[in-house]
């Protein structure tokens, strides 16, 4: 160990800790009391399992304060960072301090937040699909923006009522998105800083929670975030809540498509959090582009099959063994060929990246301005 710290450091150079998150530098204690040599000898073992957290799903709205920040953070003083080296922009509740760091952008609490805004830019169907266009977009000009056309099928019911699972179908994907391209990324972003011999530390140096934001109707969104509480009647085509006791609460009259939708939604929920990576929800306001888009969709000739009339009687006996679980797949119908494909050019509209991102000393999400 002797020529190990005359070569080594045990402690980080700006703030000297042995254990410092802005740095990204962590010299620790094997169980037997060693200091392995993290240039030269293997890292102190650390499951990746036991970083998984349990899913929540809320509104960013209704999070305690203390959970997302310091608990003396005021919520006027919430700001988000716009790194131009990650061309990914951080949340913060401590002014420019530890969050500004790159890339550690770790909030004061130990953790750190991305944002990203969901934005449907084009809806279009056919007899069989619908189709939404979407623009996952991180900053102004990030190589991890991107725009993918996601896909459901055609369903019984209004227009509006397609435009939500082709919105929810955006969303899923974009959860799928952070999995495939966006984790990959900042673990590549702290590799070349990172100074440690603890697994543990080297696999949190690059985790963060995520934000997103989305056009989708608030209510719609709200049924989503409950939907991990739900069962489904697939013979009575509904969604069932039950309180405690057991007894029937609510039924809410859905179709196959929508439960498909909704499951899939809260499988990617879970895998994130599985992972270690908790998800928060925002709606953000209409913008031009989206009511344009969605105008376009509404005027063309309908194709859509016949709205399916359902009627749930008020004593309507619901026997266990007819309900599906939240996140089962045993019961979903067939989805070949309705996967999301990604664009190769994904831009945005001047005018939709001005309204996401307003000229301000603050900056922000929209609910806070």
């Amino acid at each position: 160990m002797g020529s190990w710290l005359m070569r080594g450091r045990l402690e980080c150079k700006l703030h000297g800790v042995r254990t410092c998150n802005i740095c990204l530098h962590c010299i620790t204690e094997a169980a037997d009391g060693s200091i392995p040599d993290p240039i030269d000898d293997p890292r102190i073992p650390y499951p990746e399992s036991k970083h998984s957290i349990k899913p929540r799903f809320e509104f960013l709205g209704d999070v305690p304060m203390a959970t997302l920040s310091n608990e003396q953070t005021n919520p006027d003083e919430l700001r988000e960072f716009a790194c131009e080296q990650c061309e990914l922009r951080y949340w913060g509740g401590d002014g420019m301090g530890t969050y500004a760091v790159h890339p550690s952008h770790i909030c004061a609490n130990g953790l750190r937040f991305i944002p990203v805004w969901v934005h449907p830019i084009m809806f279009s169907r056919n007899s069989e699909r619908v189709e939404c266009s979407a623009f996952f977009i991180f900053d102004t000009k990030s190589k991890m923006n991107a725009t993918y056309k996601c896909m459901s099928k055609s369903d019984y019911g209004s227009a509006d009522w397609n435009l939500e699972n082709s919105e929810i179908a955006a969303l899923t994907q974009l959860l799928t998105y952070v999995e495939e391209k966006l984790i990959p990324y900042r673990k590549l972003l702290t590799n070349d800083y990172l100074y440690t011999n603890s697994e543990y530390f080297a696999a949190r140096a690059w985790r963060f929670h995520l934000i997103v934001v989305t056009s989708l109707n608030p209510a719609v969104l709200s049924l989503l975030l409950r939907a991990h509480k739900l069962k489904y009647s697939s013979r009575r085509k509904a969604f069932v809540e039950r309180n405690v006791l057991g007894m029937v609460t609510s039924k809410i009259p859905t179709t196959e498509e929508r439960w498909y939708q909704m499951v899939s939604f809260v499988q990617k929920v879970k895998d994130l959090a599985a992972l270690g990576i908790q998800v928060y929800w925002d709606t953000m306001e209409h913008d031009k582009c989206y009511e344009t888009a969605r105008a376009k969709f509404v005027d063309q000739p309908s194709q859509l099959p016949v709205p399916q009339r359902e009627v749930l009687e008020d004593d309507a006996d619901f026997e266990e063994e007819d309900l599906v679980v939240d996140n089962s797949f045993e019961y979903l119908p067939i989805h070949e060929g309705f996967e999301a494909v990604e664009s190769e050019d994904p831009e945005g509209s001047p005018e939709m990246l001005a309204t996401l991102f307003p000229k301000s000393s603050r900056g922000g999400f929209p609910y806070l301005q």
